[in-house]
């Protein structure tokens, strides 16, 4: 008996290979919590879309990336609890700080410094911090699980902002930034109908928060989007989900007075929109009888749908050269997809002067895997000024490059 359990030690040889591998663990872990990552495009230069008006060209991939706000030319990512700059339009990327932890015990930091362990969030696919936006003084704010503030670059950043039990973060994509610096989010509440929904503002270039507006138990389901409209010098809120419950409002005045543009139908359920001089542009969160993208002309008061696109739309964006960009989701236990069956893929739709779109990209949804499942593929686009020459876009939950940014050149040939 004794020699059975002898003949289970490790050899002398066994025992080293163990301490070997236990000390290169150990080595690979502290440096995947402490080296940066250095994200650099992996270049593709393929022409993924061309006809006779526009090229659109795959420059490039960088896995793991989730673009979220353009200022100057400057593009802001997050990657699980990091953020990450890019000063050359999404070609290379600077790691900068990370979101801090309430909890300073001692449990509380190794599981930080585990869950942070860039070897462990690469085996990880959720899209973390959807909420990123940089003022007109360079502060950045964040709006996760509260809201964190960074006046150095994004070196470092604490919490200004912790949520009332009363008060839901934002729906992502749905901070507005004002021209003085102040910014906006709406209460994204999905629970049981009747509620209030709340509408939050940030002063003091982003270090106190208070509410600015409320809408009472009823006149809406949640707040999509606030959208800053540099050409009106307003705010616009997008609300939805039911025909009564959507509407588009517009306030110029800090909400002393808020006014309808449209409402009551599917066509105004607008997750995010593109402000021009002339127009606005959304593709519609309409789920129940397939999504269009949209042009209200704000001379004449009157909406026109431009494209049937099917599946809902939750983001767009805009470049340098006037280029508007319109991104789709798909939803497999929407109304829609159960009546109609769209093929279960996620698009872009681009277009040169507003009237005219063409789909330049398709993915196939992991969310055919499974018709049950609540994961919603789509393509994410950055918030902000339209300051890029290049497009910039994150795949989520697809069968290709899932959760990997992509940088998209469109040429024009008109």
């Amino acid at each position: 008996m004794q020699k059975g359990l002898l003949s289970l030690r490790p050899s002398g040889v066994f025992a080293r290979v163990l301490i070997a591998l236990g000390v290169v663990f150990l080595v690979l872990g502290v440096l995947g919590s402490v080296v940066p990552r250095t994200p650099i495009l992996d270049r593709q230069q393929a022409v993924i879309f061309e006809n006779e008006k526009l090229r659109v060209v795959l420059d490039g991939i960088i896995e793991g990336l989730n673009p979220l706000f353009v200022r100057n030319g400057i593009l802001y990512a997050m990657e699980d609890h990091y953020l990450y700059v890019s000063t050359d339009g999404g070609e290379t990327f600077e790691q900068r700080g990370k979101l801090p932890k309430d909890d300073d015990s001692f449990l509380a930091k190794m599981k930080d410094i585990i869950a942070r362990n860039r070897w462990v969030r690469s085996l990880r696919r959720n899209r973390s911090v959807e909420n990123l936006a940089v003022l007109p003084t360079g502060t950045i704010i964040v709006v996760y699980d509260q809201v964190y503030r960074s006046d150095d670059g994004g070196m470092t950043f604490h919490s200004v902002f912790k949520y009332p039990d009363d008060i839901l973060p934002p729906f992502m994509a749905g901070l507005a930034v004002s021209p003085d610096g102040d910014v906006y989010f709406g209460e994204y509440d999905a629970d049981a109908r009747p509620h209030e929904i709340s509408i939050l503002k940030g002063e003091n270039d982003g270090r106190s928060w208070r509410e600015a507006y409320r809408f009472p138990s009823g006149q809406i389901f949640h707040v999509h989007s606030l959208i800053y409209d540099e050409y009106r010098d307003g705010l616009l809120i997008a609300t939805g989900d039911h025909d009564q419950e959507s509407h588009l409002y517009f306030t110029n005045d800090d909400f002393q007075s808020l006014r309808e543009l449209g409402g009551d139908s599917q066509d105004w359920r607008i997750v995010s929109l593109v402000p021009t001089k002339e127009a606005l542009y959304w593709g519609s969160d309409n789920d129940r009888t397939g999504a269009g993208i949209f042009r209200w002309d704000v001379q004449k008061d009157s909406l026109k749908q431009l494209k049937f696109i099917g599946t809902p739309s939750y983001f767009s964006t805009w470049l340098k050269d006037g280029t508007v960009v319109i991104s789709t989701a798909y939803e497999p236990r929407s109304e829609f997809t159960k009546s109609s069956s769209p093929p279960p893929t996620i698009a872009l739709w681009a277009s040169r002067h507003g009237q005219e779109w063409f789909e330049i990209m398709q993915y196939d949804s992991l969310a055919k895997l499974d018709p049950n499942d609540p994961t919603r593929a789509s393509f994410a686009l950055p918030d902000g000024d339209g300051s890029l020459d290049a497009l910039i876009v994150t795949a989520h939950y697809t069968v290709n490059n899932d959760f990997a940014l992509h940088r998209l050149e469109l040429e024009w040939k008109e």
